[in-house]
């Protein structure tokens, strides 16, 4: 699909560049972490992107991902700063910062995003990911809805997002859809969120 570059503007340049980019770190699967020879482990949160948008203070490593250290975390949604700073704001920063800092629990036990927070950061995206050549073949493969818990099929799964999962803070609304999704307003329970200051 041709795009109209004076229409398009420089930030749309920028975008498409940053998703040639995706495309090609698509091709690379995420490193993976055993969680017994790397056991969790709860630290300050220090990436940028996560820290200045987040409600909570403290993640785990290795992420969900694997990635055992933040500096290697924050290098890799790095990428996605020019995503961040379009129309796909605020399901995709709460989607990518809760695979690559996800947020530390009293259990220990990561808990992912569900695959309906990750379809919506991906309805924020539709348009311009539409307009650099098409939904499957820019949205990275490790980033894949279809690995992650569906709490609308499964309303015991544990993922952040499920109503039944209770945290002390709120994700953003769900986009708006033909059919309503799950309430997101969330409250304490069995996950407490440690957050220290």
């Amino acid at each position: 699909m041709a795009i109209n570059s004076s229409s398009f503007g420089v930030f749309g340049i920028t975008i498409l560049f940053f998703l040639s980019n995706v495309a090609i770190i698509n091709a690379t699967e995420p490193i993976e972490q055993s969680t017994t020879e790397y056991p969790s482990r709860c630290e300050k949160l220090s990436i940028k992107l996560c820290e200045l948008n987040m409600p909570y203070n403290m993640t785990m490593m290795p992420n969900y991902l694997g990635h055992r250290f933040q500096e290697d975390a924050g290098l890799d949604v790095h990428q996605f700063t020019p995503l961040t700073k379009s129309v796909c704001k605020p399901h995709l920063v709460y989607y990518l910062c809760l695979i690559y800092a996800p947020v530390c629990t009293s259990s220990g036990k990561i808990l992912p995003p569900c695959r309906s927070l990750c379809h919506d950061a991906q309805d924020e995206c539709k348009l311009i990911l539409k307009e650099a050549g098409g939904m499957d073949e820019m949205w990275p493969k490790y980033l894949s809805c279809d690995e992650l818990p569906d709490h609308e099929a499964n309303p015991d799964a544990e993922c952040i997002g499920n109503p039944k999962v209770k945290l002390s803070w709120s994700l953003p609304p769900p986009k708006e859809k033909n059919q309503p999704r799950s309430n997101y307003r969330l409250v304490r329970n069995k996950y407490k969120m440690h957050n220290h200051d």
